[in-house]
């Protein structure tokens, strides 16, 4: 029986073609534009708060949200993470489309308090399905927590 002739392999990239560097090393200008922002948003955060200016603390949690968003899906990049960089990402456009909603409104303060209270809402329905689970299938549930 005859063999077949083995193929060569060539690369499609051609001779002089090598591994291309990591991200952090290409795309080193982003990487550090991202940094700035973050390092901006902390220098925000650091700014003490009005005494009694709901507002202003309501935005810092925004802000510090969007801050720590930042700087995961910087350090997820930068070890070449992306689909996991994914999440962060969507956050920040999240809090983005949320930011645009209550600034259209035209008393912010009440949209934001608002919004707020819809957040907490959702944290005590949440409480209360966990109650039901665990009542539900014979563990002992905190009562005290869910007045």
């Amino acid at each position: 029986m005859s063999r077949k002739p083995r193929r060569r392999s060539t690369s499609s990239r051609g001779p002089k073609a090598g591994r291309l560097p990591g991200p952090k090393r290409r795309l080193s200008r982003t990487f550090e534009t991202l940094k700035d922002a973050a390092a901006t948003g902390d220098a925000a955060l650091s700014q003490p708060v009005p005494a009694g200016d709901d507002l202003a603390r309501f935005d810092r949690g925004i802000l510090l949200r969007g801050v720590n968003a930042l700087k995961s899906a910087r350090l997820l990049l930068e070890a070449m993470h992306w689909e996991f960089a994914a999440g962060p990402a969507r956050q920040l456009f999240e809090l983005l489309v949320n930011l645009e909603h209550l600034n259209a409104h035209a008393n912010r303060e009440q949209a934001a308090f608002r919004f707020a209270k819809f957040g907490l809402l959702q944290t005590l329905r949440a409480q209360l399905q966990e109650a039901d689970y665990e009542r539900s299938t014979g563990r002992p549930v905190d009562e005290s927590g869910l007045r």
